[in-house]
Formats: structure tokens, sequence, C-alpha cells
């Protein structure tokens, strides 16, 4: 749960595990505050999907914001999301509208590659909100951003690139005016 300095990171997630990590499928992710954590978890080699709770502690629970977990899967069944979630296929975001298509090599994110010569990009976007996607960001260890597109206020967005595999993990970040979307990462 929603972990960071205020609440703890256990001991900047240094406690990873083999077994512990097979088993911790997601970590909450709400908005850019948690960006580094995040960063951080995943550069400690943990294997954890961004998941939004909303966690506010008041009546309007579950509803005080638009922000929401999506779970990519093939049909909207429990035995699905929950095969999806052990996967690491989600994205969090806050645009509801926001739908993303993120795969490295064919693979959707949350896939491992093996030993890919090549890493080939494959990013689709559509939002229905009027400020449009905004800046999209390929995020790697230590939160070096490999490739960016801006794209503005446009709501549909086809992006393609080839880049070399020369770090562990990359995940796609979606941020403008307030808004912030970050999906799990494919690993390498």
């Amino acid at each position: 749960n929603h972990p960071g300095r205020a609440w703890g990171n256990f001991l900047d997630y240094r406690f990873r595990d083999p077994v512990i990590d097979r088993r911790v499928c997601l970590s909450e992710i709400r908005d850019k505050g948690y960006d580094y954590d995040y960063m951080l978890m995943l550069s400690e080699g943990w294997h954890a999907s961004p998941a939004f709770n909303e966690d506010n502690h008041a009546p309007n629970w579950a509803n005080a914001t638009e922000s929401t977990t999506y779970v990519a899967a093939p049909a909207l069944t429990r035995d699905n999301v929950l095969e999806a979630m052990r996967n690491r296929r989600t994205y969090t975001s806050s645009d509801p509208t926001l739908k993303i298509t993120f795969k490295v090599n064919g693979k959707w994110f949350g896939s491992r590659l093996r030993d890919p010569r090549k890493l080939h990009f494959d990013i689709s976007l559509t939002t229905e909100k009027d400020r449009g996607l905004g800046l999209l960001e390929v995020v790697t260890e230590d939160n070096i951003v490999v490739a960016s597109k801006d794209a503005g206020c446009l709501k549909s967005v086809s992006w393609q690139f080839d880049a070399s595999p020369d770090f562990d993990y990359y995940y796609l970040r979606v941020t403008s005016e307030g808004k912030y979307s970050v999906t799990a990462p494919v690993w390498v």
C-alpha cells in the first residue's frame, strides 16, 4: 500500500527475495508523488505492477477521483482479471478514458523478454479528454527517459520505435496538466 517516505518503503525496497517477488504483483502508484518510489522499487529488482487505490478515508471513498487501475485481460471475468494482475498487466491513470497498448517485441507490458538483440516498441494511446494525451515517455532505470513524444492535445497516437536492450526494464509514463499514468514495465 502507498509505498513512500511518509508511510515507509521497506528500507528502500532492499528486502527483495525471489519467492516474495513472485507473490507481490501490485504496488499502489497513485500519482506523480509516487514516481520516485516506483522507480526505486523497480531498480531494486521488484517485479510489481502499478495499481491505483483511492484510500482517502472519507465518505466519498471509491468515487472521490476519476483515477483507476486498468487491467489488460482478454475478457472481463474474475479469472482473466486475476491472471492479468498476476502477470503484471496493469496500468494506473488519472484519466478514466485513457486506453494504452504498450508492447515490446510483440509482448504486452508485464512480460519478461529473454535476451533480445533489439527492442521494438509498439505503443498506442487514446483519450476522450479535450486536453489530449500530453507527454509520453518510455522510462527505465534511475528514471532515465530513453524516448519521449509530445502528443500535446492529440486524442490518439500510434508510436513505434526501436532501441537497444541496454536496461533491465522499460515502462510508459504519460503526463500533462495534473494528469499521471504509468504502466507496468516490460522486463529484459
